[in-house]
Formats: structure tokens, C-alpha cells, sequence
């Protein structure tokens, strides 16, 4: 079965985070040892790298296709209320998705013209919405699928459960935004203590760079610089434990 969720192609994807793991590793590598090759002792790193990175962008398309799925139902209920009917409802919900979320843009766009193509060729509608529900594994939208199929069998008020459906992505959705910005300023301080042992080595090899001198060439300097090492991405991972909140 064709995914419906469109985003970053695959390749590219894995080649952003591939790549801007080497340069962290990088900086690493000259900030803690002076020596560009120990990135190649670092490569395992990038395995951790590249499913923290993944999570954090499945996380970002999961919020966009939040409120591509709010406005699509907005949209279907308007166009429920104007007196089509589910299968004639469809095309105008594309064309209204399309002006909203460009195609470049878009997560749900290709399962829209899938449903389109689906009530063309005499599909069920209830078939063709679950299909496209299943496979944009979103709760509120899998829920709707099953009370379309009720009601297309028994009668229903498809748009008392649409706007019921809407209402509680809506304040899902509120309630998300106002934990991010509740932790906006956390994530911020966390982001900048982060950072500061990396600008305090990068200041001091700068500007006065015989006082680290022995971290680097002494093998008890490099231990201390690799404890160091451990301990700031050790703080870093609790930190980012700490402002992690799921809704």
C-alpha cells in the first residue's frame, strides 16, 4: 500500500543528518583533541546521532500533519454544510489544501488525490477514508473513519462528529503550543549551556593557547579532555531529558 505522508525524501534526509553529524564529530574532534582524525574513532557516535536526529524530525512532521489534518477536516466540513455529499466533497477539498499546503509542502496531499481517484473509480467512500487514515496513522482521523462507516450504514450526523473531531484536535493542539511556549526559555538556557564549554575551549585556544597546551599533548591531558568530553554530552543528554515532554 502507497504511504500517504509525503516529506523530505529518504536519501536526503539520511545525508543531512550523515552530514551534520561529521561536522559535529568534527569540531569535536579539534576542539577536545587537536586532531581531525580522531573523527574517524567518533563514527560510531553517528548511529546514536542519526536516530536522535530521526525521532526529531518524525516529531516536526507529526505537528505539521496536525494541522494539515485540522484544516482538512475544516475544509470537508464546510464543504458538508454547503450540501455536497462525501464523495463530491473530495475534489473541492483538495483544490482548498492545495492553496494552503502547496504540494512541496504538503504531507496528505498525495492520499487526498488517492481518495479522489479511488471515488472515481466507484471505491467505497468509507473504504477509500479508512485506507487514508490508516496510513496517516493519526488517532483522530482512524476514530472518524470507523464512525464514517457507521454512519454511512445506520445514518449519523456526519458533521456534529466532524466539528467534535476538529474541536479536539483544536485543543490538543492548544495545549501543545502552550507547553512550548512554557518551555521556550528553558530549551533556550539549556540550548546556550550547551554550548558554553565548547566557546570557553574555543576562547582559550585563541587567545591564550599555551595555557591548554598540556591537554593536548600529554596523555593525561587527553584522558582529562575525554572525561570532560563524556560529561558535557552526558548533561547535555539529561537536559534534553528534562524539557522533553510529550502531550
Amino acid at each position: 500500500m502507497r504511504n500517504y505522508l509525503k516529506s523530505i525524501h529518504p536519501d536526503k534526509e539520511k545525508l543531512y543528518i550523515f552530514g551534520t553529524g561529521t561536522i559535529y564529530l568534527l569540531l569535536i574532534s579539534v576542539i577536545y583533541y587537536n586532531q581531525p582524525l580522531v573523527t574517524l574513532l567518533l563514527l560510531p557516535y553517528l548511529y546514536f546521532w542519526y536516530h536522535e536526529q530521526s525521532t526529531k524530525f518524525a516529531k516536526k512532521k507529526k505537528k505539521e500533519m496536525k494541522n494539515e489534518i485540522r484544516e482538512f477536516l475544516q475544509s470537508l466540513v464546510n464543504a458538508l454544510t454547503a450540501g455536497y455529499s462525501m464523495e463530491r466533497s473530495i475534489p473541492i477539498v483538495k483544490e482548498e489544501h492545495i492553496m494552503l499546503f502547496p504540494e512541496e509542502k504538503s504531507h496528505l496531499l498525495a492520499g487526498i488525490e488517492k481518495m479522489e481517484r479511488g471515488i472515481l473509480m466507484n471505491v467505497p467512500m468509507e473504504k477509500v477514508f479508512e485506507e487514508f487514515a490508516v496510513e496517516t496513522k493519526n488517532e483522530d482521523l482512524i476514530a472518524f473513519s470507523y464512525i464514517l462507516n457507521t454512519a454511512k450504514r445506520k445514518g449519523g450526523n456526519l458533521i456534529f462528529v466532524l466539528n467534535k473531531t476538529i474541536d479536539s484536535i483544536a485543543r490538543k493542539n492548544q495545549v501543545e503550543e502552550e507547553i512550548t511556549t512554557i518551555l521556550a526559555g528553558r530549551i533556550f538556557e539549556k540550548n546556550i549551556m550547551k554550548a558554553i564549554p565548547l566557546f570557553l575551549i574555543c576562547y582559550m585556544r585563541v587567545f591564550n593557547p599555551d595555557y591548554l597546551s598540556v591537554l593536548y599533548t600529554t596523555l593525561a591531558g587527553r584522558i582529562v579532555m575525554t572525561i570532560s568530553f563524556a560529561a558535557m554530552a552526558g548533561a547535555g543528554k539529561l537536559a534534553d531529558a528534562m524539557v522533553e515532554i510529550e502531550v
